[in-house]
């Protein structure tokens, strides 16, 4: 075979190698990476973009696994909404005192608050302060206080959790998964105190009669090297590894990256946002006002009334995802009148790849009053009566 009847044969393959992929795109047959599994150092992992709720990558996301001290971002939240005062002053429990694992040393009779206490909990990641913050909460029921962090999971969907104790030692019945503790931390990093706390790199807090002042320094890594980091949370045991809970404010997204049973935590959840940002853009699908139209109007004073939608929709989407979005409205042909200034009356759907990922009302912008028609006996009756 010559040269030349070899390079029109490469031209031709070229060509169809372009076609083919050229009908996967046309298609929507490209695998969108979000649902899919992805290569990862650690035994579980989940990214997702915390103001959407969408899972940009995974692996065994929804495994049931130990997570060691990242409980204690569940039991920050669960303390921060239930405690009016946080500066009032805490009476340190004795179940407090001697916690194994990692500490901030509390001793009977010394005087914290709480802010003090929850500072002692997320930065140095003390045991003894997740235990003395339970009992202040709830009046020294601590078994209490971990029926509280049980019922925070449910209501917000965690549902491959479970809570045995408050600090994340090694426990039967003690487990979270990488999509759940995306999910825990996101609802905890919207809360402004919460997010203060876990965003401080160093504090100091009241010390005891053995150090004058506790100076706190936060184990997570990321928050010195990576742009945008603001917390959350490292933990280790045995059982559960090296455990990392990242969340990042970049590019108008809020990201949290779990990494469970992870030898380079650090790294591979450096990695893994590193992936998402390249990937994802966020991006306005909807923006406040994209359906603008009017319906006409039976029975009114006005023939027609303007109908919109008032709900602004962000979504992280790949340059592809970005073809492949479709908004369809429902509307009625007519209404009836009367009819009321912001009365639901149709629909609006956002789609990606056939899969709804947004959905609201359209809503009327004006009130239409209803046509009152006079009958020829009324006009009568009414002149007669004068």
């Amino acid at each position: 075979m010559n040269i030349k009847r070899l390079n029109i044969l490469l031209m031709l393959l070229l060509l169809v190698m372009i076609i083919i992929c050229s009908s996967i795109v046309v298609n929507n047959v490209i695998p969108v990476t979000t649902f899919g599994e992805e290569y990862s150092s650690a035994k579980a992992m989940s990214v997702i973009e915390a103001n959407s709720g969408r899972e940009l990558l995974s692996k065994n996301s929804d495994k049931e696994l130990a997570m060691a001290s990242t409980t204690k971002i569940m039991t920050a939240l669960v303390a921060i909404e239930n405690t009016p005062d946080l500066d009032k002053v805490v009476n340190i429990d004795k179940r407090a005192i001697g916690i194994e694992g990692t500490s901030i040393y509390l001793t009977d009779k010394e005087n914290l608050t709480m802010r003090e206490l929850l500072y002692g909990l997320m930065l140095a990641s003390g045991n003894d302060a997740s235990v003395a913050i339970a009992s202040e909460v709830t009046n020294g029921d601590i078994d209490l206080f971990i029926e509280m962090m049980n019922k925070k999971a449910q209501e917000i969907g965690a549902n491959h959790t479970h809570f045995a104790n408050t600090h994340g030692l090694d426990a039967k019945n003690h487990y979270t998964s990488a999509h759940d503790l995306a999910v825990i931390t996101s609802c905890a990093i919207k809360n402004p105190v919460f997010k203060e706390i876990v965003s401080t790199k160093r504090t100091t807090i009241a010390g005891n009669d053995k150090v004058e002042k506790r100076y706190l320094k936060n184990k997570e890594k990321l928050l010195n090297t990576y742009e945008g980091c603001i917390g959350v949370k490292t933990g280790f045991t045995d059982n559960a590894g090296r455990c990392n809970v990242t969340a990042v404010e970049k590019d108008n997204m809020l990201v949290i990256c779990v990494v469970l049973n992870c030898p380079d935590m650090f790294e591979e959840s450096a990695r893994l946002l590193d992936e998402v940002f390249e990937k994802y853009t966020n991006e306005i699908v909807l923006p406040i006002g994209y359906i603008q139209t009017q319906v006409t109007v039976n029975g009114g004073k006005c023939e027609k009334v303007n109908v919109f939608n008032k709900k602004e929709f962000n979504y992280p989407l790949t340059n592809i995802e970005k073809s492949l979005i479709i908004i369809e409205s429902d509307l009625p042909d007519e209404l009836e009148a009367p009819i009321e200034k912001d009365s639901a009356i149709g629909t609006i759907m956002v789609k990606l790849n056939d899969q709804i990922i947004f959905s609201d009302s359209i809503y009327t912008m004006d009130s239409v009053e209803k046509q009152i028609i006079r009958t020829e006996i009324e006009d009568i009756i009414d002149n007669w009566a004068y």
